[in-house]
């Protein structure tokens, strides 16, 4: 029991409390235009980030992940993908599942 919790919280940055210090490398990573892996970031990182950690809105957190698209676009352009259709998916798992973003340990 104790190491499956333990394993969980390695799993998920801030699950185990609220220290902002263990999450401080996200919001760097959204100033920090990526060409790779954005939608990865979006599911697992940034959505649960800004809905379960820093407690926004579906509305703001969309705008503020919209945005940082838009930034990644510029370092380089991937095929096509809905961007706006990934952002909802992930706003939508982080709300229902509740998750926190995955921790830079695990990453």
């Amino acid at each position: 029991q104790k190491y499956r919790k333990k394993k969980e919280n390695q799993f998920f940055a801030g699950s185990d409390s609220n220290n902002n210090d263990t999450l401080v490398w996200i919001d760097k990573l959204l100033q920090t235009p990526i060409k790779d892996h954005r939608k990865f970031a979006i599911l697992w990182i940034i959505s649960p980030y800004l809905i379960n950690s820093k407690g926004l809105s579906e509305e703001e957190a969309f705008h503020i992940i919209k945005d940082w698209t838009l930034k990644c676009n510029e370092v380089g352009g991937l095929n096509p993908w809905n961007v706006d259709s990934k952002i909802k998916d992930g706003i939508k798992y982080a709300v229902n599942g509740r998750k926190y973003p995955m921790g830079l340990p695990v990453l």
